[in-house]
């Protein structure tokens, strides 16, 4: 299955960061990108479902998880950090 989706950089962090770049950079400012994923057979025929009628709502959830994955990795990093420098 192929999904046409926003960009995002190689690791969530670094879409963090891209995401919190200066002005200069809108977040609107997209490019289609191709993903292949493997899903369970009734998923992806509700993700082909969704990506014939509404293909920028696919859009929106894909980038939506990859925004909250990004926020977990950051706060788990602070989290980790806060930790290492307490015990040192």
């Amino acid at each position: 299955m192929k999904l046409l989706l926003l960009p995002t950089s190689g690791s969530a962090l670094n879409f963090f960061k891209f995401f919190k770049a200066s002005e200069a950079y809108s977040m609107w400012d997209t490019c289609a990108v191709e993903l292949r994923v493997n899903l369970p057979r009734g998923v992806a025929e509700e993700v082909q479902k969704v990506q014939r009628t509404d293909p920028d709502m696919l859009s929106r959830i894909v980038f939506y998880a990859v925004t909250r994955r990004t926020i977990y990795d950051t706060l788990a990093n602070r989290e980790r950090a806060s930790l290492t420098s307490q015990e040192s």
